[in-house]
């Protein structure tokens, strides 16, 4: 009887514990539970780092065989956030306090220490010293506070290009003009108004690369079905012209499929209706 009592006590202790886990998961209101298994990729997968590395050296190629031709005038468009700057300690700290993140990224962007993506400070200052120019392409809020305290941040870690009252190489989302997050104006403006080649772009985000990747004119994002055949039209850069880093935390691709402003269990309905399967039981 007391093995008996023991082994019940032992059972209902951990449905118990089960329950518990379960039930702070589901209590959270504003954070995706969904997106835990993203940030803790990005902090402690040795693959993610790996992942940046190859990035990184791929682009290095690139830059050497322009720099090679002797050309002047040769510029790297880059993104930063998930690019060449890691957010995930904020993204960690939103989610253990049920946060939206979103909602805190002109807090984030002012106040919160950003830390490094693997191999980025080393490849840009590698860069530089091949007399490439770095254009630091953003949707961080063009107002001056943020540029500055982006600009201070990446100083500290090493970033070129990035000294006291030098704003000149980032060229931030003017909200003003509606342009619905696009980058495009901006790569515009390196190409036609600084009159620089570009040699290389670096993105977690298809639309940080191409604008074939953008919002429709409505507004709306493209299907994850258009997002992936469009991949195929520029099959012969990815690698050189445009390198992609991985970010399984948020992006356009998750935007697309509308879970945003849905409670945790639509979000899952969303999720689990664009899953592709193949019954293997039969």
């Amino acid at each position: 009887m007391k093995k008996f009592i023991i082994y019940t006590s032992l059972i209902l202790g951990s449905a118990a514990c089960a329950s518990f886990v379960t039930k702070n998961i589901m209590d959270k209101k504003n954070a995706d539970e969904e997106g835990l298994l993203g940030i803790l990729y990005q902090q402690n997968a040795a693959e993610y780092k790996a992942l940046c590395f190859q990035a990184y050296n791929l682009a290095r190629q690139t830059v050497d065989k322009a720099a090679n031709t002797g050309k002047k005038n040769l510029a790297i468009v880059t993104d930063l956030d998930e690019t060449a700057l890691d957010n995930s300690e904020g993204e960690a700290f939103a989610y253990k306090n049920d946060r939206n993140f979103v909602n805190d990224l002109t807090t984030w962007n002012l106040f919160g220490q950003v830390k490094a993506v693997p191999g980025a400070v080393e490849f840009f200052q590698y860069a530089k010293g091949r007399g490439i120019d770095i254009y630091y392409i953003s949707n961080r809020k063009n107002n001056t506070a943020i540029v500055e305290a982006t600009r201070k941040n990446m100083h500290s870690l090493g970033f070129p290009y990035t000294n006291a009252g030098d704003h000149s190489h980032f060229l931030f989302q003017d909200s003003t003009r509606g342009a619905l997050s696009t980058k495009e104006p901006r790569r515009k403006m390196v190409a036609d108004v600084y009159k620089k080649q570009i040699i290389v772009l670096l993105g977690d985000n298809m639309i940080d690369i191409n604008a074939a990747f953008d919002k429709k004119a409505d507004g709306t994002y493209l299907s994850p079905q258009q997002r992936w055949d469009r991949v195929d039209n520029f099959k012969g850069l990815w690698g050189t012209k445009y390198i992609v880093f991985p970010n399984a935390y948020y992006g356009d691709w998750e935007q697309a499929y509308n879970t945003n402003g849905k409670t945790i269990a639509g979000r899952d309905s969303v999720r689990q209706g664009l899953l592709k399967v193949v019954d293997y039981t039969h």
